[in-house]
């Protein structure tokens, strides 16, 4: 399968979007806690100058509150990547009995049986895990439809917003029983988030343009991150402008005609695989050049991220917005899961 495709599909599945045509506020944290103790570097400092951001990976080190240490377990299905990661950051690895195929993350979580995907799950096993909660991605008619008959009760949390992010999080709380734990967590991924705002502080405000997978060859219209994207507030929380144009959808397909005239600063691909550029920003480069004259590759500002976690509205956020703000700023970016 083409591997921009794959990197497309997965993202779908990932976060239950439709693919639509594309036509010519960062929401407030929670309080942090705990802030990291880096200070904000001289404007323009260079990276070498910089404080190490400390950023903790949550899925792998969950955060559980005292005294929520001994809740009781209950029998949950997760319907998407990033609520196996809440559920698991919040301590309730061992509640998961169930997830989709495309829950990959942490290690060893394939060892919990899949469901298969919400859009086309497995009914037989689904009954066979009894569980007592299925978690669901988003407010999808489609998977209402298809669960409800069933009889198991659901449980949707938001997944557009970056405010949307505390919220779920503080859902997979309420539903594991964890209601002190995840707002803790919620504010200490708020404050990490901060951290990285200090780290790049005084950073040049450029126009990006954030595109799922990455451009095809020959050129082909992308799929790119719009207004209402999760991206957007990462963008507009460091200081820089989505390059994609007005409209009220979260991702679109982009025309190459729209991007030759407005020309972004800078171009980030999200290739989810990490195999579609072996040579990585080099490869970019070189593709987004066969589409004509564009200042991000004059100036070298085209760069790909690899791993699924940048496709992913979760508790590693501060991890993905780093990384967004590295590659903006032209600092090399390390491969990700």
């Amino acid at each position: 399968m083409n591997l921009m495709l794959r990197t497309l599909g997965l993202f779908l599945m990932f976060h239950a979007v439709a693919v639509c045509g594309c036509e010519p506020a960062a929401p407030p944290a929670p309080p942090a806690a705990e802030k990291p103790t880096d200070r904000p570097p001289p404007a323009g400092a260079p990276a070498s100058q910089r404080a190490p951001l400390k950023l903790t990976d949550w899925v792998l080190h969950p955060y559980v509150a005292a005294g929520e240490e001994n809740t009781a377990p209950l029998r949950i299905v997760s319907g998407a990547p990033n609520v196996t990661e809440m559920i698991c950051a919040l301590g309730g690895r061992e509640s998961l009995v169930g997830r989709t195929r495309y829950c990959e993350y942490p290690p060893g979580i394939d060892s919990v049986p899949s469901i298969g995907a919400l859009v086309d799950v497995n009914v037989e096993a689904l009954l066979a895990l009894k569980p007592d909660a299925i978690i669901i991605p988003g407010e999808s008619r489609a998977q209402v439809e298809a669960l409800g008959p069933l009889g198991f009760e659901l449980k949707s949390v938001p997944d557009t917003t970056l405010e949307d992010l505390f919220r779920a999080i503080r859902r997979v709380g309420e539903v594991l029983g964890r209601r002190r734990s995840s707002k803790q967590l919620c504010e200490r991924i708020a404050a990490e988030l901060e951290a990285v705002d200090r780290r790049f502080a005084g950073s040049p405000s450029r126009r990006v343009l954030i595109v799922i997978g990455t451009l095809a060859d020959p050129p082909a219209p992308p799929f790119v991150a719009g207004p209402k994207s999760f991206y957007d507030d990462l963008l507009r929380r460091a200081g820089h402008t989505n390059a994609a144009p007005p409209t009220n959808k979260e991702f679109a397909a982009l025309s190459l005609e729209y991007i030759l005239s407005s020309n972004p600063d800078v171009i980030i691909e999200l290739d989810a695989e990490g195999r579609a550029r072996p040579r990585g920003d080099e490869d970019a480069r070189a593709a987004w050049a066969r589409l004509g004259a564009l200042a991000a590759v004059e100036n070298r500002r085209v760069h790909v991220l690899t791993g699924r976690r940048n496709l992913l509205l979760g508790p590693r956020i501060a991890f993905v917005y780093a990384d967004l703000c590295r590659a903006i700023n032209g600092e090399r970016v390390a491969d990700a899961d």
